[in-house]
């Protein structure tokens, strides 16, 4: 009898001991392996502008961790204590590891064709253009008292964010229009039904004015959207109410709405997302891209643990909010994302 029962107490243990293996090694398995398939991924809700990002940011509800915003609406959300972000990501620097090249062409200045071929008012142009951008970088603790003044009355420019808003004044060189067809072909290389553009064919008519009929309006609309673009054109409102002996009209409008300005033609000049300007031309608009108004300048901001710079893990499995789904940042968020092997869902 003695014997039996210690037979059953060796085999209980036996089992027991097999048992805790067992279920150690199922814990240790489930808590080192974040999915069985090791796919990266993550779920992607697109916004109108950074304001609707903000709102997502501060809705717990939402579900959103991150958002890719441009500046100065990345530098502004830091600091709003209700958002408690600490980290970020530099798109900027992400798309040139992944591509090779140093920057993107975000905004481009648009004009029609006979604008372009306005010698003396081009000239006159890119300096009033370059000397508002070095207002603006030597007078960054001034620059939003003056946005709010004498552009729209919503502006936001904190001080820290003006050295990150990459505004641009010049001409386009050989080498950068050959800079913005390469980065056409990668982020923009199919149509709206999927199509491939053949962006090396479209050269000519992007940078190209062609015969004009000659210029007999006495006066010029400048259109460009709220945030960096419009910060390009900060000082001219005030300094050149008239360029080359064209009176000028400026006017700053919405994101959402600075497409029709140039797809009905209703401005001489404006400044919008190059990929859209660049279809529009494709398409028949009457205009040239001139130059690059603004380069780079997006960033994706957040929570995380550690805080500081945003890492491809920390985003593994998150939402993120992400502006211009059609638009360069919305190109640069999912080309940078793809190239770095993330399975994108909206």
């Amino acid at each position: 009898m003695k014997k039996a029962s210690k037979i059953i107490t060796i085999i209980t243990a036996i089992v027991c001991t097999v048992l805790s293996t067992i279920m150690f090694a199922s814990c240790t398995e489930e808590n080192s392996t974040p999915s069985a398939s090791g796919e990266k991924k993550i779920t992607v809700q697109y916004v109108a502008d950074g304001t609707a990002a903000r709102t997502l940011l501060l809705n717990s509800e939402s579900g959103i961790d991150f958002a890719v915003v441009g500046e100065p609406a990345a530098t502004t959300f830091m600091g709003v204590p209700a958002l408690n972000l600490n980290a970020k990501m530099n798109m900027q620097s992400e798309y040139q590891l992944v591509s090779g090249q140093t920057t993107y062409p975000q905004a481009g200045l648009f004009v029609k064709n006979e604008v372009a071929n306005n010698r003396e008012f081009m000239t006159a142009l890119y300096a009033a253009l370059s000397a508002s951008k070095t207002w603006a970088f030597d007078n960054s603790a001034s620059v939003n008292a003056f946005a709010k003044e004498n552009l729209y009355e919503s502006a936001s420019f904190p001080q820290a964010s003006i050295a990150n808003c990459a505004i641009n004044a010049q001409p386009l060189t050989d080498e950068s229009k050959n800079q913005i067809i390469t980065f056409l072909k990668s982020v923009a290389g199919t149509d709206a039904k999927g199509n491939a553009i053949d962006w090396d064919a479209q050269n000519t008519k992007l940078f190209t004015a062609g015969d004009t009929l000659a210029d007999s309006k006495t006066s010029y609309r400048f259109t460009a959207p709220e945030g960096t673009p419009a910060l390009a054109i900060l000082r001219l409102p005030v300094d050149n109410t008239s360029i080359a002996g064209k009176n000028m009209e400026y006017e700053i409008v919405s994101p959402s709405n600075i497409a029709a300005e140039m797809s009905a033609g209703k401005s001489d000049l404006v400044i919008m997302p190059v990929n859209a300007g660049a279809n529009l031309i494709r398409q028949g608009a009457n205009y040239t891209l001139v130059s690059v108004a603004v380069d780079g300048s997006l960033y994706m901001i957040g929570r995380t643990a550690n805080g500081g710079t945003i890492t491809m893990d920390d985003i593994n499995g998150k939402k993120i909010a992400c502006i211009g789904k059609t638009g360069v940042p919305g190109l640069i968020f999912r080309y940078v994302m793809q190239q770095n092997g993330f399975t994108i869902e909206e």
